[in-house]
């Protein structure tokens, strides 16, 4: 069960949504939340003692409203006792394809990678960008970045010739 992005971080949730969750990760499905979705799982109360991760922008304000969550201010996606977290947008697309791979393998979710033109895995542990808000500044020295090029014979991989 995924959680997305809410756009009020503070609105109450409803009793059955509330309810739906914890039956679901009581019934031992996995739980996940993505970005903001945090909030709503912590309301819920399935984060309460867990480790989790928002967006960086979020961190505060889900320590200040939900002080019984550990919350993790650096990694891209956590799990702690079934219940998934991501730090954005992107990390929740890794979590998904994290997420796919443990259930029906490496191909599946390399498949719908391609398809999305993303990577098909992250290191759940790489630090989002809460660690660095802002890249470096590059060395004027610095060698420039190199073309990206398509994969193959420039189609892409599954998708029909148009």
């Amino acid at each position: 069960m995924v959680v997305p992005g809410v756009e009020d971080h503070l609105a109450p949730v409803p009793p059955p949504v509330r309810d739906a969750l914890r039956d679901a990760h009581d019934a031992g499905i996995p739980v996940a939340a993505l970005c903001g979705g945090a909030f709503v799982l912590a309301q819920a109360g399935l984060l309460d003692g867990r480790r989790a991760v928002t967006h960086w922008n979020l961190t505060t304000l889900l320590s200040a409203t939900h002080p019984a969550v550990d919350v993790v201010p650096d990694a891209l996606f956590v799990e702690d006792g079934g219940v998934w977290t991501a730090a954005g947008v992107a990390a929740g697309i890794d979590l998904c394809l994290h997420l796919v791979r443990t259930v029906h393998g490496a191909e599946a979710a390399s498949t719908i990678a391609r398809a999305m033109v993303t990577a098909p895995s992250a290191p759940a542990h790489r630090h989002s960008s809460s660690s660095t808000r802002h890249p470096p500044p590059r060395s004027p020295n610095a060698t420039p970045p190199t073309r990206w090029r398509p994969y193959g014979n420039g189609r892409s991989a599954g998708w029909p010739n148009r």
